[in-house]
């Protein structure tokens, strides 16, 4: 049924052709492991996508270094468990407090130089009703701008959070889409930004 639902966010390293090459393998093999086997656990989601990247691109035959930085979680949408594993990107949880909490990531990535049997560590969490998710690459944060040519960092992306959580989800975005823009300003985007708001 639907009771599941698993939701991503995931950042290819390379630019160019090999970066949409792996957004394209690694897209393919999630859904395979995700639609087809129906693995529902996100360390072990994490730990098939990086075999079957390090796999499909042969990785340890060659120098290929390219991988991603992912952040998966499985949601019950019945009883609001939240399991998540994570690549390097965190998932942030908005409590009822108004407090974010972070859940930190393994900080491995998924392919490239990563060995073999790396484990990537799961974490389960409960969500009270009315409570948030906050699912992120790293452009935001590695956004160059300001008056001071300075990256926006995860601390004003935090702060930002708390200031507008008690907006709609797409409200939020469309604060969060204007914010960067106006810290963007005339200096030139450096990278993907993806952010997603999961409320429950």
């Amino acid at each position: 049924g639907n009771t599941f639902h698993i939701i991503a966010a995931a950042d290819c390293t390379g630019h160019g052709v090999p970066g949409a090459f792996m957004s394209m393998v690694g897209n393919t093999i999630l859904n395979e492991i995700v639609i087809t086997k129906h693995v529902i656990d996100p360390s072990e989601i994490l730990s098939q996508l990086h075999h079957g990247i390090r796999t499909a691109l042969q990785q340890s035959e060659n120098e290929s270094r390219d991988g991603m930085d992912i952040c998966l979680c499985c949601i019950n949408t019945v009883t609001r468990e939240v399991r998540y594993a994570g690549a390097f990107n965190p998932l942030w949880i908005l409590r009822s407090t108004s407090e974010i909490e972070i859940i930190k990531a393994t900080k491995s990535a998924i392919g490239g130089f990563t060995p073999d049997d790396q484990l990537f560590e799961s974490h389960t969490l409960h969500l009270q009703k009315g409570e948030s998710l906050y699912l992120f690459t790293d452009g935001y944060a590695d956004q160059f701008g300001g008056q001071r040519n300075k990256k926006y960092m995860y601390r004003g992306l935090k702060s930002q959070i708390e200031s507008i959580h008690t907006l709609s989800g797409a409200d939020q975005i469309a604060h969060l889409s204007r914010e960067f823009n106006h810290w963007k300003g005339g200096t030139e985007q450096i990278d993907d930004v993806t952010v997603a708001i999961v409320q429950l």
